[in-house]
């Protein structure tokens, strides 16, 4: 299992190496917006945590994209791994990359609002409250789109 979940890590990091540089561009023209729109009171930079949740589903997808575009799924059936070990690895991979999605997007969230000059202690509350529903709906739909993977892939 450990050189599935390994093969998954390579797969992304080298597919979203590109990518990597224009995702904080875009973040932080948005908290921009987000910060230039919304009154001071009512300003809570939730957006992070939400984008890297959904940004974690999209990184189950490209392993599974992965996998089909090099034909590495022909290739598992001849090796001793069943389809539940598959399914366990990828959801294992799936949940890592929840978790470091939604701790990537809080610190992201805490460290814009340092650098904007609006941390307090309630927006760290409700900020840290929006973590669990964030890592809720990004591993539900994840793991709902790697059994419909798994299933008709």
């Amino acid at each position: 299992m450990k050189g599935l979940i390994l093969k998954d890590f390579y797969n992304v990091w080298r597919t979203l190496r590109p990518v990597a540089i224009i995702i904080p561009l875009i973040l932080i023209a948005g908290m921009i917006l987000t910060y230039n729109i919304m009154s001071i009171e009512n300003t809570t930079f939730i957006m992070p945590i939400e984008v890297f949740a959904i940004l974690s589903v999209n990184l189950t997808t490209t392993s599974f994209m992965c996998d089909k575009k090099c034909g590495w799924l022909r290739y598992a059936l001849t090796t001793p791994i069943t389809r539940r070990e598959y399914f366990h690895a990828k959801l294992l991979v799936h949940t890592i990359f929840c978790v470091g999605g939604v701790l990537v997007g809080t610190l992201f969230a805490i460290i814009s609002t340092l650098i904007m000059g609006r941390f307090s202690a309630e927006m760290l509350l409700q900020a840290l409250k929006w973590c669990i529903p964030a890592l809720l709906f990004g591993w539900l739909v994840g793991v709902q789109l790697c059994a419909l993977m798994i299933r008709f892939n």
